[in-house]
């Protein structure tokens, strides 16, 4: 299983090459700059799945380490946290920064409208996982589930605060970059608290 995470990351390397050349071609449009980093998303995804597999007693049976309504409510956590990064690539795209001086192309939306939409999910992750470790304090949950939902709470946290300020002093490029580098930890950390629901021995 760990040849096929490692061979899934590499086919996915070419992909993004190929990807990369048409997002040139169509002049960066933000559609495809979105889905660039949406498979770059995937390509986490999977080294994220490689690097906890690995570091598994893999001779021990896997087992459910949180009761079953936690385990639901992890399961919701991880698809929300992906809504919230792939609305945040529409709030991206209907920016000021296309990566290129000529001929500007943006999204069509408002961009206080799509904003306001990417905040309102953020909120709603930050509630989740707020309830999340509540509930795995509640029922004594392992420490190592409990450890990574506090990186995720404190990593959304860090980026609720980059990312309003970006959007009150006219989103400055250098921010935007880190907002986007804080997006990619979230979901590393967010994939990692989602797989310790299930661990080995």
């Amino acid at each position: 299983s760990l040849t096929i995470l490692a061979l899934g990351i590499l086919a996915g390397i070419f992909f993004q090459a190929i990807l990369g050349g048409i997002t040139v071609l169509t002049g960066l449009n933000p559609l495809i700059v979105a889905a660039h980093f949406m498979v770059s998303i995937g390509l986490i995804t999977v080294a994220t799945v490689l690097l906890v597999k690995a570091q598994e007693s893999s001779d021990k049976p896997v087992a459910l380490q949180v009761a079953k309504p936690i385990a639901i409510g992890i399961r919701v956590h991880i698809v929300l946290a992906l809504v919230v990064i792939a609305i945040g690539t529409l709030v991206t795209g209907s920016g000021p920064h296309a990566g290129d001086t000529n001929d500007i192309v943006r999204l069509g939306f408002d961009l206080r409208d799509i904003t306001t939409a990417h905040a309102a999910m953020v909120w709603l992750f930050v509630g989740l996982t707020s309830g999340l470790l509540v509930a795995l304090y509640a029922t004594a949950a392992p420490k190592l589930i409990t450890k990574q939902a506090w990186y995720v709470f404190g990593i959304c946290i860090a980026q609720g605060f980059i990312g309003y300020t970006q959007f009150f002093t006219g989103l400055p490029w250098g921010l935007v970059a880190l907002h986007v580098l804080g997006a990619c930890l979230l979901w590393i950390f967010s994939v990692k608290f989602y797989l310790t629901r299930n661990t080995r021995g």
